[in-house]
């Protein structure tokens, strides 16, 4: 797209271009053109619901995935004292290897995980990767982190903070995670060496 394409875009983009009508429960974009997207928290949120009637079926433990957002609950699988969760290796991933090339496993109860990155789901544009999670700021894709794991109490949580931090990059990021209670983060910048960096509860998870 060109500048003035990016533009135009951004010119409806952002949340306060919404007006939320609590007694009538409507919603009013401000700028023609606008639509909204629950791409970054509607799988999340899916999860914890799908929990939730799980514990009201009366199951003594479960795990939802919906395409990288995860939360689990109760008794693991027979024989195993937690559930385990493999982190795809971004780089194994953009090669072609999407069933296998773990980066590293995580083992966790009663916990919600989920990751976003710029190796599943990208545009190749005159050789250059780019991503479906998108910088408000500049309307181009997000840069700088090729994957973000979440870790925290509920899936809607983590789903938005995948994104969040994604667009954030690796400081604000961090910065915005050490902030909230019951929270840590992977963090694993983009290629080619795709370096790791965690805080610090995050450890205890991976095995």
């Amino acid at each position: 797209p060109t500048q003035e394409q990016i533009a135009q875009a951004r010119a409806k983009v952002g949340f306060e271009k919404l007006e939320l009508d609590d007694q009538n429960r409507t919603v009013r974009f401000t700028v023609e053109g606008m639509r909204l997207d629950l791409g970054a928290i509607a799988k999340g949120y899916a999860v914890d619901k799908a929990i939730e009637a799980a514990q009201r079926c009366g199951a003594v433990g479960a795990m939802v995935d919906l395409g990288g957002n995860i939360r689990c609950f109760g008794t693991p699988p027979k024989g195993r004292d937690h559930w385990l969760i493999g982190v795809q290796d971004p780089n194994s991933a953009i090669e072609g290897t999407r069933d296998g090339g773990l980066l590293f496993t995580l083992k966790v109860n009663d916990i919600s995980i989920a990751t976003s990155g710029d190796y599943q789901q990208f545009a190749l544009i005159a050789g250059k990767r780019y991503s479906h999670i998108l910088d408000q700021h500049t309307g181009w894709s997000a840069e700088g982190l090729s994957s973000v794991t979440i870790i925290t109490d509920n899936a809607t949580d983590a789903d938005a903070l995948s994104t969040a931090v994604s667009v954030m990059g690796i400081n604000t990021g961090l910065v915005l995670i050490e902030k909230l209670p019951n929270t840590e983060a992977i963090l694993v910048t983009s290629g080619p060496k795709y370096e790791i960096t965690k805080t610090p509860g995050a450890l205890k998870y991976m095995k």
